[in-house]
């Protein structure tokens, strides 16, 4: 049966997820070439968010149902979801219209703050606790070793001479930081695209959503990545540092913070440089500013002599 107000991307799924036969109007609120996500009204009146991931974008379901569930992480209720050798549609609770990308005030950002680090220190007991099975452990742990390795991988892919200055420093100063972390910091979830475009206001808590890249480690790129766009805002970086010390109290933190950006760079360019510049127009544009980014966290981590 013809459903004229659903996306054609989910018109295949009708028999997998009966719920999309209800659907009679869609809005979308993103179309890329590895995810579609649609705000769906059905005959009921009701509101649900419909989202396909492909590719390397295809395992959101995946993630949890192994991991931010059995962790008691807080997410969009999944009313539905089907999996397939492509990828993955979910279908899930619409938390409303504002993120805090639209609604960026310091109480705002703060309240991301002090939920995050309640987040991680609710997933790092979670896994202390071993409540997701071993094989998803397995699947999404990035080990210390992954990133020297990932940034040997990466040098070849470059073009500029200087570029590769950054990434070969990296490599110098990177490996032996990331064993003491591993080391001394309790592993957790981590987000990897903790941005506020991501953030989601819902009955006055702030709910991530989008957690396609999540994986297991301790770096804290997420914090990275949210006073870094607190700083572009309202010059909060202090703030925000205080308010997670507040609920976690980390040592030396900081430097854990510009550890973690290096960490969240050095997957990011991973991906833009083997996948990224295949399937999205100009996503090469963004490696010079990427390279930067992380010259400036080794520079903090370990200023030039």
């Amino acid at each position: 049966m013809e459903q004229p107000g659903l996306p054609s991307r989910f018109r295949e799924f009708l028999h997998q997820l009966p719920i999309l036969n209800e659907v009679i109007d869609a809005e979308p609120l993103r179309r890329w070439a590895l995810s579609e996500v649609w705000r769906v009204r059905l005959r009921s009146g009701d509101t649900l968010i419909c989202k396909w991931g492909g590719g390397s974008m295809g395992k959101e379901s995946d993630i949890y149902e192994n991991l931010l569930l059995p962790l008691a992480i807080r997410v969009p209720q999944i009313v539905a979801g089907y999996r397939y050798d492509r990828g993955n549609v979910l279908v899930m609770e619409d938390l409303g219209a504002y993120t805090v990308e639209q609604c960026p005030t310091k109480e705002n950002i703060l309240s991301a703050t002090r939920m995050l680090a309640s987040l991680r220190r609710t997933a790092a007991a979670g896994l202390q606790n071993r409540s997701i099975p071993p094989h998803a452990y397995d699947q999404y742990l990035v080990t210390a070793g992954y990133f020297p390795d990932a940034l040997r991988t990466i040098c070849p892919r470059l073009t500029q001479a200087g570029e590769v200055t950054v990434l070969e420093r990296a490599l110098e100063i990177l490996p032996g930081e990331l064993a003491f972390l591993y080391e001394s910091t309790p592993m957790t979830i981590t987000h990897n695209d903790f941005n506020l475009k991501n953030l989601m206001i819902a009955d006055c808590d702030i709910v991530p959503i989008d957690w396609s890249n999540a994986c297991l480690s301790p770096y804290m790129g997420d914090l990275y990545c949210l006073m870094r766009e607190a700083e572009q805002h309202g010059k909060w970086r202090e703030a925000v540092v205080e308010a997670y010390r507040s609920i976690d109290p980390q040592p030396d933190l900081m430097r854990q913070i510009w550890l973690g950006g290096a960490c969240w760079l050095i997957r990011g360019l991973d991906w833009v440089t083997a996948e990224g510049v295949h399937i999205i127009p100009g996503c090469d544009q963004w490696i010079p500013d990427m390279i930067g980014d992380l010259d400036l966290c080794v520079r903090h981590i370990r200023p030039p002599r």
